[in-house]
């Protein structure tokens, strides 16, 4: 039966876009979580006082911020293919949403840990801890304190940039809405509720950060 009022369209196709956000919650978590660990070892590689190992992780973060997410999905999905290489839509969609977010990640806390100051870094040298242990233990702590902001605004780009897997086929939310527009042409109403169900990923993250930045300062 048409849609006769608005509205009715999303009330109609609700379990399917319910089921498209899971699919959206599942992979930004996912890439989230992967790109905070991707980006906490890149950050300590290019903080590692081995000039090889600097160079490294430095031409891992300009390569991978520097070519757009969109290309490096089509890379997974479409190229790796006639090599060989054959993954999932999902797998694609993970991969290319969890290093493109992690580079950032990395630099975000590098400078946080350059932030903290070269001093705390001798004094935990002097007490006898090694340069691995002096950052994880003494100085990444209050780097964390210091880019909770920018950190948040990171894994809200994350969950944001996700929409992109639609173009590699993941059944996300977005992929949902699209293909619930193409068969119905009620654009607005659809996406829409697309656009709801984003929200309600970004905005508690927000109130997240902010509730942690006036705990850490409370803290100090």
């Amino acid at each position: 039966m048409p849609s006769t009022y608005i509205g009715q369209v999303v009330i109609e196709h609700l379990p399917e876009l319910l089921l498209g956000f899971r699919t959206t919650v599942v992979l930004s978590l996912a890439s989230m979580g992967l790109a905070l660990v991707l980006g906490t070892v890149v950050a300590i590689l290019r903080l590692m006082p081995f000039a090889p190992v600097q160079r490294a992780a430095h031409l891992f973060v300009e390569f991978f911020r520097n070519i757009p997410i969109l290309i490096q999905l089509f890379f997974y999905y479409y190229a790796l293919p006639s090599i060989g290489i054959s993954l999932s839509a999902f797998a694609c969609a993970l991969i290319g949403l969890s290093i493109y977010s992690g580079v950032f990640i990395a630099e975000a806390l590098r400078a946080g840990v350059l932030a903290v100051g070269e001093g705390q870094l001798n004094a935990a040298l002097a007490c006898g801890l090694t340069h691995f242990r002096a950052l994880r233990y003494v100085i990444l702590p209050q780097a964390v304190r210091l880019v909770i902001p920018p950190l948040t605004n990171l894994l809200v780009f994350t969950i944001k940039t996700s929409a992109l897997a639609s173009v590699v086929t993941v059944t996300d939310v977005m992929n949902v809405a699209e293909s619930i527009d193409s068969a119905t042409f009620r654009t607005f109403e659809i996406f829409t509720a697309a656009a709801c169900f984003y929200l309600l990923l970004t905005l508690p993250l927000g109130a997240l950060s902010r509730w942690l930045e006036q705990r850490l300062a409370l803290q100090r």
